[in-house]
């Protein structure tokens, strides 16, 4: 549970500095994080290569190919350039990113 919490917390730390900031014309992206949130001790994330998208389905519709690679290669360099190591989900990352 606290391995969760943790990854939820991330999402909203890692993902910019700014509240609200246009991707592109197709998509808006919304950011936050807990302030009192400590990431220490945190070396290794996990981010999965699709991106759930918000919608009315009640079916997860996700985003996939070349628009979702590019937001997610922009997560991964953003947190390697912090000094993350991004692994696979098998070598039990300190965190795992879900995009949503």
């Amino acid at each position: 549970m606290k391995k969760w919490i943790l990854a939820s917390l991330a999402i909203f730390f890692f993902s910019a500095c700014e509240e609200e900031h246009g991707l592109d014309n197709d998509f808006l992206v919304f950011t936050n994080y807990d302030s009192e949130a400590d990431f220490t001790g945190c070396e290794t994330f996990f981010i999965p290569d699709s991106i759930l998208l918000a919608g009315y389905s009640e079916d997860p519709e996700y985003l996939k190919g070349t628009t979702a690679d590019a937001i997610i290669d922009s997560y991964v360099e953003n947190m390697e350039t912090m000094g993350y190591a991004r692994i696979d989900k098998k070598g039990k990352p300190t965190w795992e990113y879900n995009l949503r």
